[in-house]
Parts: structure tokens; sequence; C-alpha cells
């Protein structure tokens, strides 16, 4: 839409008024100390300038405004009882106390002390801004009293500098456009056009260091960071995708081997942070597991797994499998308080790009932002749409298991019995529903627990004995040998696997080791030869020996996390800190840790503290059925730090709602009084105006809407010339505008005395214009363009 200089004069007054306003409501914020930020000035600056606009040229919207505003409000503090009068007795003793010293700064007060300052100061300033030579003095002025502010030690804001340096550039180059040959509006309209290269010089002075200590560049810091931030996970993306690989988390990430493939190498010291994380405990290390890999090929570790094809959610299986297992007990047997506890982590990625989404075992939920979706949950690696980096953070809650608890370790014995054939035919829902009460009050679906459930986890088990099973057929003899040697005379595989990792335990842990020979098994290399490694050596073989036995394993690669680094509530997870373990599954209860690390086993089995019989009783009753979405009970006796889960709260306050709505009401209600009153005066007017001056009306009317959809009047044709090209555009047969326009012709320039029967062809023209118009561009244009013109309708009558 073209804006008319006329416009363009208008805005640059207005801009004028406020710059010299904004000046000298910033002086008074810093001379009286009331410390409102700039960035909040200069939006009451903003909001002003479109109050002095409305104020000087378009009045009756600003009043219908006001009247809305003061309507609504007055009614609010009636309704709340609110002493609104009280509220101003104590703003005016504040202003008096905080002037004489007696009493301290209250923002709110500071804030609205501002507003009205600013206020007044558009009024003083349209005052200056009315005469051009005291307009030039006070915007020069404005340079002068910074400097003396400054003088007798008040601190200039930055924001200040900025105004005063703007609106002295403007006063030289509306001195400048002075110079030119041209009206009064034109040099106005040709400042305008330069404002914008004044803001980019003054933005780039803003910028700029005030002090002998520069400024942070903290917003171009932000922006610089994001766009690395972004640039590099591009670069990631590029570099994987013709490394052939997705961008999976691996121990190379963090420095461990030598960046390919390959299990073992040197590793690299790399004291980066990947995470942060908030968590409700720090008594006992946490695992996160980023990659589970069930193929070992004799040098490395990879990940195939049967299709899934039902739509249940892995993570979720393991952890109903365990609640299963558990209510196959009297709720008596279990010693709940000292087996199980419902946690939470707070993970905030950092240094690193991935597409793997960090969890802990036995995982319940996640609360995450829109975006942070994994692309499918149906196998044990989480995993992102894209790759991800620093910033993406979500919440998960999860049961820890008291790995050293003697009604865990029996259970695990009792596995080796258990068979899905067997349970499915004596599955007890009502003694499942009985049981949920007892234990699990959060996270668990109980719903979910029916005979088809059952069988879903029975193919899940029969499928984690296909895919976690399997070894290389080169896998030497010895090995298998060494497993059968370390397990002889134990007849449960739990105890199978406590022997394992018992002699990993023995073993020697070092970071420096010496690479296979060349086609010689990993395993092998590090049980026989080497016998010292670190964590890839330690877990690799247990998973293997496990299998060795017929018992499923899986290798897992993440971070394990011994909360010895905090900052801001945050507890760092570096590089240094990535891991690899075991995990073994257990016949009708699930996959369960284990630790053959030397160094991290002693905290992996830390003992934890028992719960005395009468608080395990206050505990019980007082703790009912708690649904998924509750937060976790307090545990007596425990040092419980829960996570805070920080939410925008998206509820508005009903009372801003009806100040909002009563206002907009309003208004709408004003505007439509004020619309059918001018429409009654429009047909009052047109009713006892004469023919001629009805044909005037109608004529300009027409001319109003063909300027609207594009097809103007220009100075290059003849009015004649006009209308009969418009009869070529839009063809109203018998009718057309050239007979219409001959009509106005004589009218307005001719005295010519127009007839009735004249009068009906104008009017019959109008109609069929009307329905022309109606069904090209559609009822509501119009109706919106004859809403326009009503607005000015008094100069359609005046010729």
């Amino acid at each position: 839409m073209k804006i008319s200089n006329q416009v363009k004069q208008r805005i640059y007054h207005i801009i004028s008024i406020t710059l010299l306003a904004t000046i000298l409501t910033s002086i008074v914020n810093v001379l009286y100390d009331f410390r409102v930020s700039g960035l909040l000035i200069s939006m009451i600056a903003v909001i002003s300038m479109v109050v002095l606009y409305l104020v000087h040229h378009h009045s009756r919207i600003f009043l219908v405004l006001l009247f809305s505003i003061v309507v609504v409000i007055g009614t609010f503090l009636y309704l709340k009882k609110i002493p609104f009068f009280l509220h101003i007795q104590n703003l005016w003793n504040f202003v008096v106390n905080y002037m004489n010293g007696t009493e301290e700064l209250h923002r709110n007060y500071g804030i609205i002390l501002i507003i009205l300052i600013q206020g007044v100061d558009c009024l003083i300033a349209t005052l200056l801004c009315k005469q051009n030579m005291v307009k030039y003095c006070s915007f020069a002025g404005t340079f002068v009293a910074i400097i003396v502010i400054s003088l007798i030690g008040f601190p200039c804001t930055r924001m200040l500098v900025a105004y005063v340096v703007l609106v002295n550039l403007i006063l030289l180059v509306e001195i400048g456009c002075n110079q030119m040959e041209a009206t009064k509006e034109k040099k106005q309209v040709a400042t305008l056009h330069l404002l914008p290269i004044c803001f980019t010089i003054t933005i780039c002075i803003f910028l700029l260091p005030m002090r002998e200590d520069p400024i942070r560049w903290t917003g171009i810091r932000k922006a610089i960071s994001m766009i690395k931030e972004k640039g590099e996970i591009v670069s990631e993306q590029i570099r994987l995708y013709f490394a052939g690989k997705d961008g999976s988390y691996e121990m190379a990430f963090a420095g461990f081997s030598d960046g390919d493939s390959d299990l073992g190498g040197e590793i690299g010291s790399d004291e980066g942070v990947a995470l942060k994380l908030k968590t409700s405990t720090t008594e006992y290390p946490g695992y996160l597991i980023g990659n589970v890999k069930n193929i070992y090929n004799g040098s490395s570790w990879t990940t195939k797994t049967t299709k899934i094809t039902d739509e249940s959610s892995e993570y979720i299986n393991d952890l109903y499998e365990l609640a299963l297992a558990l209510s196959r007990y009297q709720a008596n047997e279990i010693d709940t308080k000292n087996l199980i506890k419902y946690e939470n982590y707070e993970i905030v990625y950092e240094d690193i790009r991935t597409i793997t989404k960090f969890y802990p075992l036995k995982t319940s939920r996640f609360v995450e932002s829109s975006g942070n979706k994994e692309k499918t949950d149906h196998y044990a690696n989480l995993r992102f749409k894209k790759l991800k980096g620093e910033g993406t953070n979500y919440l998960t809650y999860y049961y820890m298991l008291n790995m050293d608890s003697e009604f865990l370790k029996n259970m695990l014995r009792d596995s080796d019995t258990f068979t899905y054939d067997s349970y499915a035919s004596r599955f007890d829902l009502e003694a499942l529903q009985s049981f949920r009460g007892d234990f699990f009050k959060q996270g668990i679906k109980w719903d979910t627990f029916n005979s088809a459930y059952i069988e879903v986890l029975k193919n899940r088990r029969d499928r984690i004995y296909k895919d976690y099973i399997s070894l290389p057929e080169a896998l030497p003899d010895r090995v298998y040998q060494l497993a059968q040697e370390i397990t002889q005379g134990l007849t449960t595989n739990y105890d199978k696997m406590k022997a394992i990792e018992r002699y990993l335990n023995s073993l020697t842990y070092t970071t420096k080791t010496i690479e296979p020979e060349k086609g010689q098994d990993f395993v092998d290399s590090f049980l026989f030869d080497q016998k010292e490694g670190y964590c890839t050596y330690f877990a690799s073989a247990m998973a293997v020996m496990g299998r060795c036995l017929g018992i499923p394993t899986r290798y897992v690669e993440g971070f394990y996390v011994d909360y010895e680094d905090k900052e801001d509530s945050y507890y760092s997870v570096k590089n240094a800190d990535a891991h690899a373990w075991v995990e073994v599954y257990f016949d009708g209860i699930g996959w369960i840790p284990f630790e053959p690390t030397p160094g991290y086993v002693e905290k992996f089995y830390k003992e934890w503290k028992p719960i005395s019989i009468e608080e395990s009783n206050s505990y019980q009753s007082s703790n009912p059925y708690m649904g998924q979405n509750q937060q976790p009970p307090e545990i007596p006796g425990q040092e419980y730090d829960e996570v805070e889960v920080v939410k925008t709260d998206t509820r508005i306050n009903t009372d801003v709602i009806f100040i909002i709505t009563g206002i907009l009401g309003i208004i709408m209600l004003l505007f439509f009084i004020y619309f059918l009153g001018i429409s009654r005066k429009m047909r009052r007017l047109y009713k006892e105006a004469n023919n001629a001056t009805k044909a005037v009306v109608i004529y300009r009317k027409i001319m109003y809407h063909l300027e609207k959809i594009g097809l103007s009047y220009t100075n290059t044709e003849t009015l004649q010339v006009y209308t009969t090209r418009m009869d070529q555009i839009i063809s109203i047969t018998p009718h057309s505008l050239k007979k219409v326009n001959d009509l106005y012709m004589a009218i307005r320039y001719g005295d010519y005395a127009i007839t009735d029967e004249e009068l009906a062809i104008i009017l019959a023209y109008e109609q069929e214009f009307y329905e022309y118009l109606k069904i090209t561009y559609g009822r509501m244009k119009v109706r919106r363009h004859r809403w326009e013109l009503g607005i000015t309708y008094k100069k359609l009558y005046n010729w």
C-alpha cells in the first residue's frame, strides 16, 4: 500500500516527539535511580508513539480505545473490590518517601512512575517540537545533558546514549535536508527516508564498548553460538553420511579407540562436558544407556535385531516385565523400601551431537519438549528423528534397583524355572490388581496387563534368545572352557554371571593396552594374553562368556554418573565418563545390569540405607495409590532432592481474560454503533439530496471501488478514455460506465439538471456493478471497502 507524503510527514513528527520524550524519561530514570531497564523504557516509548499518532490523527479511535479501557478496568476494579484510590494514595506516599530517602525502591511503583513520566514528557516534547528552532535546540541540548550527567557522577546507560546519538543524527540530517529547494512536507519526507541509516549507525555505536571494560556482547555471542551449533550439526550430518554412520552414540565419541568401530586402542583424554543433569538422588551412581549392541564379530560390537511387528515400547516392556515378576510374590514377602526407588533425571545435552537418546534402565516415562520425540521406541536403542546437540533436554522417570538386595538375588535365581507358557495359564488379573496398590505406585499403566500382553512378553523373550545369544564361529574354544571353569558347580544363571563378574573384577584395570595380533579374537586376547584393559574389555568379555553358557547378554555403551562435578545445581557428565557394561536377561524378569570393570563394582553394589519397620509402616499407610502423573513420594530417612521440572504455565489468569475480552467487546460494540450511525447518516443525507448530488455520490463510490480493485484512474488518460477502457474490462450490458461518466461531467461542469430517468440509469449501473464485484472479488471484500468508504463519507458530498 502506497503511503502518502502527508502520512510520512505525520510519522516523522511523531517519531521526533517520541524520541525526545524518551530521552527526558531516561534522564529522569537515571537521576532518580528508578532502575527501569532501557528495554522496558523502549517498549513504553513504542506504545507512547502509537498513542501519540492516534491522538494527533485518529482521535476518534483513540477515544474509543480509551473509553473501552477505562470502562473495563473500572468494572474489573469494582467487581474485584480493589481499592483503586487507596493504591493511588500508596503510590503518592511512595513518591514522597522515596524522594525523602525514607523508603526503598519498589520496582512496580518505579515502572508505573516511568509510564506516567513518559506521558508528561510526550506533552512537553509536543510543545518543544512545534517550532523547528526550539526542536533543534532541544535535540542538541540532549547531548549537553548527558555530558553534564556524566560529569556530576551519574551513570549514563547505553540505551540513553543511543537515543541521544540518534536524535542528534536526525538533527544533522534534517538540517541538511532543509537546504533542499522543496516544500516543508517534502523536506520532512526526505528526512524520514534517511532514518534507517540513522538507526543503523546508532545500533553500531550502541554495540561499541562504552568503558575500559568492554561489553560482553552477550546477544551476539548467543546468536553466533547458535549459528555455530547448527552449522556443526549440519557438518556432522554430512560427515556421518559419507562415513556410512547414522549418528548413534559410540565410545569413540569420548576418545575411546582410534575412531573406528573396532574394540580397544588407546583412550584419548577428553574432559569436555557431554551432558548436564539434575537428579532426585546422588547416593548411588547412575548409568545412562546410549547404545545397546548385540552382535559380536571377534573385533567389535554392532546392532542387528529382529524386526518388531507389534507397537509396544521396548523400555516399557522391560519395566513391565519386572512389575509382573514382583506381582508373582506375596506383598509381605517383598521388602519394597529396600528393593526399588522411583527416581528421575533431567538430562541436558552440551558438547555432544548425536541422534542417541540417553536413558536409565527401567525407565517408565519421558517428559520432553516438542521436537524431541524419538524416531521409534520399539528397540532398546532410543533415537531422535534427527541429530541433536547443545540445548536438547528432557526428563526421564525410572525405577532404580538395589543390586545388593537379597530378595532380588533370590528372585533372579528363581527365574531359571520360569516359562511364559505355564504363567499364561495361571495369570491372575485380580491378584495383580490387588498387588499394584502395594507396589509400583507410579509410572505403571496397570490396564495394560492382560492375557494378550503376556503373549507380547513371551514373543519378546523369544526374540531376545534369538538376537542376544549368538557368537562368532571363530571364537576360540578356550573362551568357552574358561567360562565353564569359572562357573563349575553353579546351577543358576545369576550365580554363573556373578562368578564371571567376580573373576573379571580380579583382573587389572588400565588405559594403556596392547592391540590383539592380527586376526586374533579381541576377548580371547584380553582373557589369556593381556589380562588387563578398560571397560570395553571387561564388558565384552563378560557378555561373550555369558553367551558361552547360553545366557542372553547385551553389550551397553553410555555414561557412568558419579555426581562429583556440580555447577549451578547441575552435575556435569564429561566425555571421560563414557563407560561400557553388561546387561543380562532373566526369564520373566527382564534385563539386569552387571558391573565387570574393577573400580566401579564397589559403588555399583553399594548397600542401601535400611528403613526401620516403623518408618516402613508409616510410609505404607500415608501413601495411597498414586496415578502416573503424580510426583514420587518422599521416603522417610532418605535425603530426597526431587528434580524440579520447569514448565511454562500455559494457563492464562482469568482476570487478564476478563479485561482483554471486555476491552475487545466494548471496542467492537462502539465500532458497531459508530458504523451504524454513519450508515444511518449516509442514508439520511442521500435521501435528502437532489438528483444531481445523488448522481455525483454514486459516481464517486464507483470510482473508489475501481481504485480498490486495482483499476484506478491515472493522469495519463482522460476520463472518457478511462471509462471506455473500464467498459471493455467490466462489461455490464446494456449499461455503461461511459454513460455514467458523461452524466457526471455534465452535472459537475455544466450545471446539468439530471432527470429521474437518467438517475435511474446510474442506479441501475451501480446495482449491476456491485453484483459484479461480489461475484468476482467476494462479498466480504466489497463490504469491507464500503465500510472504509463510510468513514470518509463527508468527502462524497463535497462538490
